[in-house]
C-alpha cells in the first residue's frame, strides 16, 4: 500500500469516531466518578447495625464501599463492599461486627466499572447497637408473683418487685386495674421514669427516647395496654423500651431493648439526623 493511501485510511478512521470504547484506542478513559450516595440512615439492632441508602442511577455503577469511623469528622476505614443492585430503589448492608454499647459513624461511596470512586455520603449517621429480647413478669399482687414481677434491664431477667436492681414492676387487680410502676417497690424516691408512647404496630416503631423534659409520667406509673410501647429512663440514666405482647391478670409478656450507654437515647434509628 502506498504511503498516501495509508494516511488517507487513518484519516477516515479518525472521522468515523469511536463507537466502542473497548475496541477503539482513540476513546478517552472514563475518569468521571459517580455521584455520592444519598439518603443514608441506620437501624439500631442487637449486635448489628443495618445501613440503608438510595441506589445510584449511573448505568456503569459497579458497587458501593461502606466506611466506618470512631468520629464523624475522623478518619473513615473501609468496612465492606456491596454490589450494585440494578433497578432497585434502596440498598442495604448489615454490619454484623458491631458491638453492643459501642458507637459507630458510617459513610458510603459509589464505585463504577472504571474504578472511579465517588465522594463519601454527607449524612450524619451514627449508631450504638444495644441488647434486646423478650421476657415475662408476673402480677406482683397475686400469690407467688411478687418474686418475679419486676424486670432488671442490666441483668436481662425478671426479679422481685423490691429488688434493688428492678427497673419496673407490674401489678393488676380487678378494681384498680393494671399498673406499670417505674423503679422498685417500697422505694418512693426512686428516680426511674416511664412514658407511654401509645400503640405501635411493631417494636421498632419507637426509635428514639423522648427528651428528659417531654411527657414523662409525673407519678412514675402507666397503664399497661396490649400493643403499647413504653420508654423508661433508669436510675443509672440508661434509656430502655418495652412493648407489651401479652397481658392478663396473671402476667405480662413484652419485648425489650436497653441502651448500654448512659444518656444515649438511641433505641432504633430509622432516619439520619
Amino acid at each position: 500500500m502506498a504511503a498516501g493511501s495509508l494516511l488517507l485510511g487513518l484519516w477516515l478512521v479518525g472521522l468515523a469516531g469511536c463507537a466502542d470504547q473497548d475496541d477503539c484506542v482513540c476513546c478517552p478513559a472514563d475518569r468521571e466518578a459517580p455521584a455520592a450516595p444519598r439518603g443514608l440512615y441506620s437501624i439500631t439492632g442487637n449486635g448489628a447495625v443495618t445501613l440503608v441508602w438510595l441506589a445510584n442511577t449511573e448505568s456503569d455503577l459497579a458497587s458501593y464501599r461502606v466506611y466506618t469511623s470512631d468520629y464523624y469528622a475522623g478518619v473513615y476505614h473501609f468496612l465492606a463492599r456491596v454490589p450494585a443492585c440494578g433497578d432497585c430503589y434502596r440498598v442495604e448492608y448489615v454490619d454484623l461486627g458491631a458491638v453492643n454499647g459501642e458507637t459507630y459513624f458510617y459513610a458510603v461511596a459509589a464505585l463504577d466499572h472504571a474504578g472511579n470512586e465517588s465522594a463519601l455520603s454527607v449524612e450524619y449517621v451514627w449508631d450504638t447497637p444495644r441488647p434486646d429480647g423478650r421476657a415475662v413478669v408476673a402480677n406482683a399482687l397475686r400469690q407467688g408473683g411478687y418474686d418475679w414481677a419486676a424486670f432488671d434491664f442490666q441483668g436481662r431477667r425478671a426479679v422481685a418487685a423490691d429488688d434493688p436492681r428492678a427497673d419496673f414492676f407490674f401489678t393488676f387487680d380487678s378494681f384498680a386495674g393494671g399498673f406499670l410502676i417505674a423503679g422498685r417497690d417500697r422505694q418512693p424516691a426512686d428516680p426511674t421514669a416511664i412514658q407511654d408512647m401509645g400503640y405501635t404496630a411493631d417494636f421498632d416503631e419507637i426509635d428514639y427516647a423522648p427528651a428528659r423534659t417531654d411527657g414523662w409520667s409525673p407519678t412514675g406509673t402507666a397503664e399497661p395496654i396490649l400493643g403499647h410501647t413504653y420508654v423508661l429512663l433508669t436510675r443509672e440514666n440508661h434509656y430502655a423500651k418495652i412493648r407489651i405482647t401479652g397481658l392478663n391478670a396473671e402476667e405480662m409478656a413484652f419485648e425489650w431493648a436497653f441502651q448500654l450507654v448512659p444518656f444515649n437515647r438511641q433505641l432504633k434509628r430509622p432516619a439520619a439526623e
